[in-house]
């Protein structure tokens, strides 16, 4: 069915074969804002397009990340302290190590 439709339609073998050996839906037209494409260069183009698109770095990620500073790192995560250690030891219990999970 597949290779008389190809023949029939697009006089190729060859995109038959390809139909055929890729064992996946082909895309045969995309549309693309009220435009049409029906060659396999554009679909392609415009795939890769929309996913550099979807995937690219947002401006507001980057200049949120150079914002905090160490200042704010600090402010973030607090220093431990000797009063919270000492707490900690005295709930242990006696000669036993404690393991790889705490």
């Amino acid at each position: 069915m597949i290779i008389t439709k190809n023949i029939k339609s697009f006089r190729s073998t060859k995109r038959a074969f390809k139909e055929l050996t890729l064992q996946k839906k082909w895309i045969q037209t995309l549309e693309n804002n009220s435009e049409e494409t029906k060659s396999r260069k554009d679909v392609i183009g415009h795939a890769t397009k929309f996913y550099k698109q979807l995937y690219k770095k947002k401006k507001d990620e980057s200049t949120l990340k150079e914002e905090i500073d160490n200042k704010s790192r600090v402010n973030i995560v607090k220093p431990i302290k000797e009063e919270e250690i000492l707490s900690h030891i005295k709930t242990l219990k006696n000669e036993k190590v404690q393991g790889p999970m705490g």
